[in-house]
């Protein structure tokens, strides 16, 4: 392996350590889901706007309508995933938020006419399976609530992959940038209202917005430069892990045993698709 893809797995790695500590900080500060978002929306959206004019690109100025459109995708995947966090375990809801792969295969299907292979069909029976089980696990009420949330995290996050599959890092940085100022100014009438809100909880606030969201970005795109889209999916499959294992290290939030179960299943069909897709794409590229 040369240096220079092992460097990139590295930052795609890193960048995957990063992600997986929303769900943790999110559980441990005592503001309000929407008081979060807020703050980790424009500490975010500031840093993004450093970033672009230290980087030299254009994420203010000029915005291209697709980066509207993206932005409102990614700040309702945002606002869903952070609310789910508030109604089911931290497990649940990183593993059904990281399920958008089965939302754009569904999508692809309806919308660009594409036909799955059998392969595909039992992996997304295999995922659907999980899904059912994580519910299960999640059997009250408040907890299916928060499970559905989590899914429209990653149906809305699918949108936005298909959107951008063919934008260039500006587009992308654009669609986040503008994603964050639209959850803020989502979230602005509940501070106007006065929702609960912790000043102690303000650094936490800026490790979501700088640390947890801008930073692993640039990591993710950088080290994706050389390993590709589908070899670098397979390292972001460590998040959900890794974000269930922090809650249950740090916060003793213990999923049930048919969330674990069902989530294993999820990240396990996950984890063989990219894999295959992988192996397919390289082997393409041999012959």
């Amino acid at each position: 392996m040369s240096n220079g893809k092992l460097n990139s797995i590295v930052l795609v790695i890193s960048a995957t350590l990063l992600w997986s500590i929303g769900a943790p900080i999110s559980k441990y500060a005592s503001s309000s889901a929407m008081t979060l978002i807020f703050f980790r929306g424009l500490s975010g959206a500031i840093a993004l706007a450093v970033a672009s004019f230290f980087f030299k690109v254009n994420s203010i100025r000029r915005p291209k309508r697709l980066s509207i459109i993206s932005g409102a995708f990614y700040a309702a995947t945002s606002l869903c995933f952070y609310a789910s966090l508030g109604y089911t375990t931290a497990a649940n809801a990183t593993v059904l938020a990281n399920t958008s792969p089965l939302f754009i295969a569904f999508l692809g299907i309806i919308f660009l006419k594409e036909k799955p292979t059998q392969k595909d069909l039992f992996i997304l029976f295999i995922i659907m399976i999980g899904i059912v089980l994580c519910f299960k696990g999640g059997m009250s009420i408040k907890g299916s609530k928060g499970d559905v949330f989590a899914l429209l995290a990653a149906l809305s996050f699918s949108i936005l992959a298909i959107l951008m599959k063919k934008g260039s890092l500006s587009d992308t940085m654009q669609a986040i940038f503008w994603g964050n100022l639209i959850a803020v100014l989502f979230t602005l009438p509940y501070q106007l209202k006065g929702t609960a809100f912790f000043p102690e909880d303000i650094g936490l606030f800026i490790v979501l917005g700088v640390l947890q969201m801008a930073l692993p970005f640039f990591l993710y795109i950088k080290g994706q430069e050389k390993l590709g889209a589908m070899e670098a999916s397979l390292f972001k499959l460590l998040e959900p892990v890794l974000a269930s294992l922090w809650v249950a290290l740090l916060i003793g939030e213990i999923p049930s045993l048919f969330s674990i179960i069902g989530g294993i299943l999820v990240i396990a069909s996950l984890f063989y698709k990219a894999l295959s897709e992988y192996h397919e794409s390289h082997n393409n590229q041999r012959s």
